[in-house]
């Protein structure tokens, strides 16, 4: 099993290359930017995912299904259309996702009804149960994040990024049991504040990482040599950079990578940007070991190539044992007993 931490849309196209692939995938999803509107509920980073898996995302359009239409919402007064456009396909996901919350189904489980619903039979979690909302505090007040990216359309200052998280809120069991017992955990190229940073904030998560005998390897969301020229990328490009920079973050590889040296093995940089850690050292106090992939990939082939080769560059890096103490076991402890082509 790999297991992929996601977000929205980069996370969404990642994981169906790996699908494509023939391999099997569990998604770790985001629910940090869900939101009700229009007695639907509706979260947006899963919803992508379950569109990617089905073959349905909209991918020009940088969100949404293929096909849909918006006769619900434009056939609203345009008093009551409020902020948030929906399709009308996404909407009735949401209806009923918010119906069966109300008959007392967990997150997780509507999740998983949905999917089998579209026929999508790779395995996708939210990454709780309970309640985490991201916050963008600005000078007209703090924001949650859908309001910040819709309704004000990002242009705010952005003071800080913070998550809202209910009490007893934490990680569902089966995300913990995904984490641990994957072959090769995989953090995918999603924005690493929006969308990553809350599901490893989350209790337990972190802590099952740092201990977990299988590799852990991210794949960087950011190619500096290549901006974006279409709006919804150069849109997500710029409210990342934005992001990083209220955690003392560069907008490179390298500053994406700060965040998770704690919890990997490997980091995967693109082609045309490399990557230099200059001896950082990772999870298991050896410098990360790095590789250069196509992570803009265009879809099909190009995807399925990209994932083969992050998990191939997982399980070429191997693991072994972290004692609670955080002694490293015997196991490979040099570039030169692992894989060819990996660089340290």
């Amino acid at each position: 099993m790999i297991t992929v931490l996601s977000g929205g849309f980069g996370g969404a196209r990642f994981a169906r290359g790996l699908v494509d692939a023939g391999l099997d995938v569990t998604l770790v999803v985001n629910t940090a930017d869900d939101l009700k509107i229009f007695n639907a509920y509706v979260s947006p980073d899963v919803d992508m995912c379950l569109h990617a898996l089905a073959g349905e995302l909209d991918e020009h359009q940088g969100w949404g299904l293929l096909g849909d239409t918006y006769t619900v919402f434009d056939g609203l007064p345009a008093r009551d259309r409020g902020w948030f456009r929906i399709g009308d396909l996404d909407l009735d996901f949401g209806v009923t996702r918010a119906e069966w919350l109300h008959q007392g189904m967990t997150l997780t489980a509507a999740t998983d009804a949905l999917a089998k619903a579209r026929g999508v039979t790779t395995t996708v979690l939210p990454m709780t149960d309970g309640v985490v909302r991201t916050m963008v505090d600005t000078p007209i007040g703090t924001l949650p994040l859908q309001e910040f990216l819709v309704l004000h359309q990002g242009a705010p200052e952005v003071l800080a990024v913070h998550q809202y998280v209910s009490d007893g809120t934490c990680a569902s069991s089966q995300v913990l049991a995904a984490l641990r017992d994957a072959e090769v955990v995989v953090i995918g190229p999603s924005s690493p504040v929006a969308s990553v940073l809350p599901i490893l904030d989350l209790l337990g998560v972190r802590d099952v990482l740092r201990r977990r005998f299988g590799p852990t390897v991210a794949v960087t969301p950011v190619v500096c040599s290549s901006a974006p020229v279409r709006r919804p990328e150069a849109f997500r490009y710029d409210i990342r950079e934005r992001f990083l920079a209220t955690r003392g973050v560069s907008h490179t590889p390298e500053g994406v990578a700060s965040l998770y040296l704690d919890i990997i093995d490997g980091f995967v940089g693109d082609v045309r940007d490399g990557v230099t850690f200059n001896g950082r050292v990772g999870r298991r106090g050896e410098p990360v070991a790095t590789v250069l992939a196509d992570t803009l990939a265009p879809p099909g082939q190009g995807r399925v190539d990209l994932a083969i080769e992050v998990v191939g560059f997982g399980r070429a890096i191997g693991s072994f044992p972290v004692t609670e103490a955080g002694d490293r076991g015997h196991g490979p402890s040099s570039s030169s007993q692992r894989a060819r082509g990996i660089v340290t």
